[in-house]
């Protein structure tokens, strides 16, 4: 298996790849397991769903909802802030994308003092409006 785990593999696309042994040890229980099958990606049982503090993705979506133009890596800050939990800002984003709790679109922003809007979305708060 070491000898296996330390070659470079080329993949059906042709990409030059290395796997770790324990990756190896666990393709080959599964083969072992289910033949074929058993090496084809599975589904994750929890489909994306929250598992973790569901309460602070509702909360998410109450700060979205009240400011629409609030940043993920806003709501992250005021999560942390508040809770002293930190979640990724992306993972809020996917959440409130999936809650139909998208942010406001760019344009529809508040144009700051000399007509121009902030430099960034997450520089909202910064700007001078």
């Amino acid at each position: 298996m070491r000898e296996i785990a330390a070659r470079v593999h080329t993949m059906p696309d042709g990409n030059q790849v290395m796997v770790s042994r324990p990756t190896v040890d666990r393709w080959l229980r599964a083969y072992r397991k289910d033949g074929l099958p058993g090496l084809q990606p599975q589904r994750r049982s929890d489909q994306g769903a929250i598992r973790r503090h569901p309460e602070l993705f509702a909360e998410a979506a109450d700060l979205r909802r009240e400011l629409p133009a609030r940043s993920a890596a806003h709501i992250a800050d005021i999560l942390k802030a508040k809770h002293g939990i930190e979640v990724a800002p992306r993972t809020i984003r996917d959440q409130l994308r999936g809650r139909g709790c998208s942010g406001a679109p760019w344009e529809t922003l508040p144009l700051c003092t000399g007509g121009t809007r902030p430099h960034t979305p997450t520089s909202v708060g910064s700007a001078t409006c």
